[in-house]
């Protein structure tokens, strides 16, 4: 969905107003919303009031999934489910290349995969699952 505010991309209220506008502009007969992945855990948590404000119900209709880590993730109700950044061996990275890049402008362009962490909160809805006899289970996600 396009962001309606481009001067906060990342702010709570940029997760709201496109959200809350997104949410409007879709036709009645559209498949339902099962899921959000927010940029950042500001828009997700943005994005959650909208859900709300429209009648749905975090996780039951929709999974939110915010990105950052943040301490409002924790803070949130329901708690969000968001993936932590490493923000340490994200910045010992960056000052590396840049050094080095300082030191030798002409060096060859360095691709970096730094792995987030999953921080499982309580805003993913259950997936049914079917076991060997092809009797329905449910998998539990634990909270915070």
């Amino acid at each position: 969905m396009p962001s309606v505010i481009g001067a906060e991309p990342y702010s709570m209220r940029n997760g709201y107003e496109s959200t809350r506008e997104w949410l409007a502009a879709r036709p009645a007969d559209a498949e339902p919303v099962t899921a959000f992945v927010g940029v950042c855990d500001a828009v997700a948590v943005g994005a959650a009031r909208a859900f709300r404000e429209a009648g749905l119900v975090i996780p039951d209709d929709v999974s939110l999934v915010g990105f950052d880590g943040l301490d409002l993730a924790e803070f949130h109700n329901p708690q969000l489910t968001t993936i932590a950044q490493p923000i340490a061996e994200i910045a010992q990275s960056s000052a590396r290349i840049l050094v080095a890049t300082i030191d030798d402008p002409d060096r060859a362009v360095e691709q970096v995969w730094i792995r987030g962490r999953l921080i499982e909160g309580a805003s993913v809805a259950s997936l049914p699952t079917t076991d060997m006899a092809g009797s329905a289970q449910v998998v539990h996600r634990g909270a915070r």
